[in-house]
Parts: C-alpha cells; sequence; structure tokens
C-alpha cells in the first residue's frame, strides 16, 4: 500500500475525537449508494415493462401484418402468402380476417372485435394453449354442428357465458333499419384466452376463417396476412422488402411496433422525466464528496502543513484528496450496485411490489436488469466522484506549511 493511500484510508476511517469526520465520510457513501441503486432500480424498471409489454403484444399479435389500402379484401391471399414465404427471415405466414360484430348471449348484448384464424394460427394457438381443444377450431364445426368461438376472459365473464354455451354474432350491412336487418349466426363457445391486456380481453373472440369468411360476405377473400418471422426486432427490414417484393401499392404492411406506436411512445415519455429525476439524486448524492472533502481538509489543515513540512510534494498531497474521494466513490457506487441487484433479484423472485393487472397489463412491478446499467451507470458515477474531488483536493495540494500551521 502506497502511503498515500495509507494516509487517505486513516483520514476516512477516523475515530476518537475526529469520528464526526468519518460519520460524514459515511453519510457520502450512503448518498451514493442510494443514488446509484435508484437510477438502476428505475431504468430496469422501465426496460421491464417495455419487455413484459413487447412480450405480450407478440405473443398476443404477429410480427408484420400486411392488408391492402382503404381496407379493400385481399383476394389473391393465397398468392401473397406464398410470395412472402420466400422471403429470408420470414418463418410462415397466415391468412385472418379482422372485422367488428355484435355478440349476443342469453342475458347480454356488447359489441366485439372478430378475428377469423385458420387452426395453426400462431397467435391463437399461443392465447387458446391447454384450455382449449384445437381439433374443434381446426374443424369448421363443433360436436353440436355449430362453429366454435374463442372469447377473452372478461368478455366471457361479462356475457355470463361458459364453455359450451350457445352465442349469436350479429353483422350488420349499413345503417340498421327495418328493411336492414342484421346477419346471424350461431357459434358454440370452445374455450376462453387471457392475455393480461384489458383491450384484448374485453373485447376479442376468434372463429374459424371459414367461418368467419361466410359470416362476413367474404367467400374467397380476407382481410390481409399476419407474418412471423424468425427476429421480431428486424420487422422493419423484413416489412420493407415484403413492400418491395409485392410492388407496394395496394398492398401495406405494419410491424408489431407500428401498430402499437402510441404505446411505445408512451414508454419513450415516461423514460425520460424518471431517468432525470433519479440521475439528479445521485448527482446531488455523489457531489456530496465535496463537502465531505472540504471538511477534511478543514481539519486535517494541521497534518497537510506537517506533511509539506516533513517534504511531502504539492503531487503527493493532492493525490491523497483524490484518492480519498475515490475511495468514497468506489465504495458508495459498490454498494448502490449491490443493493440495485438485489432489490431486483428480490423483485424478480418473490414479486413483493403487486400492481393493478387491468392497469398495467401485469400483476406485479416488472424489473429487468442488463449488465450494461450496471457498468455505465456505475463508471459514470465513479468519475463524477473523481471530478467532485477536484477543487478541495487543489484546495489542500496549495496550502503551505506557515498558513497550514499558523493556527496550532
Amino acid at each position: 500500500m502506497s502511503v498515500e493511500l495509507f494516509i487517505a484510508s486513516r483520514h476516512l476511517l477516523a475515530h476518537k475525537k475526529v469520528g464526526f469526520i468519518s460519520f460524514i465520510s459515511i453519510l457520502s457513501i450512503i448518498g451514493i449508494a442510494i443514488g446509484v441503486a435508484s437510477l438502476i432500480l428505475t431504468l430496469s424498471v422501465v426496460n421491464g415493462f417495455e419487455t413484459e409489454i413487447v412480450q405480450r403484444i407478440i405473443g398476443f399479435d404477429s410480427h408484420i401484418r400486411i392488408r391492402q389500402y382503404h381496407f379493400q379484401p385481399m383476394q389473391d391471399y393465397d398468392e401473397v402468402e406464398r410470395k412472402i414465404e420466400r422471403i429470408d427471415g420470414v418463418r410462415v405466414a397466415y391468412p385472418y380476417i379482422l372485422r367488428e360484430a355484435v355478440i349476443r348471449s342469453k342475458t347480454n348484448l356488447d359489441g366485439i372485435i372478430v378475428e377469423g384464424v385458420i387452426g395453426e394460427d400462431e397467435t391463437f394457438r399461443k392465447q387458446v394453449g391447454e384450455n382449449f381443444d384445437g381439433a374443434y377450431f381446426t374443424s369448421p364445426q363443433t360436436k353440436e354442428g355449430l362453429p366454435a368461438i374463442v372469447l377473452g376472459s372478461k368478455l366471457a365473464a361479462r356475457l355470463s357465458v361458459e364453455k359450451g354455451d350457445s352465442l349469436t354474432l350479429m353483422v350488420f350491412k349499413g345503417i340498421p333499419g327495418p328493411f336492414n336487418t342484421p346477419y346471424l349466426k350461431r357459434f358454440r363457445l370452445s374455450g376462453t384466452f387471457e392475455t393480461g391486456m384489458v383491450e384484448y380481453d374485453d373485447v376479442f373472440a376468434y372463429i374459424p376463417l371459414s367461418s368467419a369468411q361466410r359470416l362476413f360476405n367474404m367467400p374467397s377473400s380476407v382481410t390481409g396476412m399476419k407474418i412471423f418471422i424468425d427476429e421480431f426486432e428486424e420487422a422493419n427490414i423484413v416489412s420493407n422488402e415484403i413492400e418491395e417484393m409485392l410492388g407496394g401499392y395496394p398492398y401495406y404492411p405494419l410491424t408489431w411496433k407500428e401498430r402499437h406506436r402510441n404505446l411505445f411512445k408512451w414508454l419513450d415519455t415516461q423514460r425520460f422525466p424518471m431517468v432525470l429525476v433519479f440521475g439528479l439524486i445521485a448527482i446531488v448524492a455523489i457531489f456530496n464528496i465535496t463537502s465531505t472533502l472540504v471538511m477534511i481538509v478543514m481539519d486535517k489543515k494541521r497534518d497537510i502543513g506537517l506533511l509539506k513540512a516533513l517534504g511531502f510534494r504539492t503531487r503527493q498531497i493532492l493525490k491523497i484528496f483524490l484518492m480519498e474521494g475515490t475511495l468514497i466513490g468506489i465504495t458508495g457506487t459498490l454498494f448502490g450496485v449491490l443493493t440495485a441487484y438485489g432489490l431486483g433479484t428480490l423483485q424478480q423472485t418473490m414479486k413483493l411490489i403487486t400492481i393493478p393487472p387491468d392497469v398495467y397489463f401485469m400483476d406485479s412491478l416488472p424489473v429487468s436488469m442488463q449488465p450494461e446499467y450496471f457498468i455505465v451507470i456505475g463508471g459514470v458515477a465513479i468519475l463524477l466522484c473523481i471530478l467532485a474531488t477536484l477543487y478541495p483536493s487543489l484546495k489542500a495540494s496549495r496550502l503551505t506549511p506557515a498558513s497550514a500551521l499558523r493556527e496550532e
């Protein structure tokens, strides 16, 4: 251990008559630890929200949807499917129909969004999971001779229906009236699904594609194609390739992020003020080092004078106080990083902090810790701690033995 580091550590670990210096050093360390931990946890929570929402959206939606402008039905969807599946990175494409309808049970009536899909559709399979007999949906009719329908859990609860109950879908063309009656078709409830996202669970229903084509009078057309790719982060690149292959108009591809643009803009908007507030807390804590070292310099004037009288150079005095600030910064940052990791891991495993699922799409506070958060925030904190020590260190190094010992 160098003599400068030994003296710096002795200053910080002072006791007996100068125990106050040790106390304020501990307070500085605690302040830095709280600031660093708060900033890391804030970023981890924001990232957790975004990761969780992305996973839920992708679990319910496809990576890319392609349809025609002005919501015109897609007639040549078989040919479009063949072209799309030849593109590198595209795993599979499925036709779908997405329309509005009115659903009626024995006790209730409600407006819903109906999606007609084939039984192999990945989003459909993810949602229904083990609670659904896929054979009923792959074939367009249930055992009772009625087409199958799958409802969001909240929608089923609102309609007061259970598996096996019959439901009626009503489709209006134009303005309802005495001479414009809706087309009616009965379905049998074959299962429910729950995404955790109210806007889907509350209004969404699946029916077989063939039934949707009859219900909405689209015998040889669909609304569009749902496309799944190997890497969902590359949706924009694949979307551009699809648009180029299909020649643009009238085909219009939309990625999962474009379809939920407002939600991700909201997340980006929330990220900046949260990081700013907790970042300022960390900065305030870091610059407390300056006041700590100023107090140490004032308290140690006699020691500085003696060291200079004994032959210590200005550079060595400067180094002593730089080391003191750096030790405070490193210790506080280390405790902050460990605290953030411990609390984040505890929340991931124990889910101690719960949130209302009908508002946030999840039942507990999500935490997604990334190594770069710890590295960048920890590195910046230590760098700022070193900068915060410059003024008091320079002040200490410029003391002359005569001025330092004058009051003794």
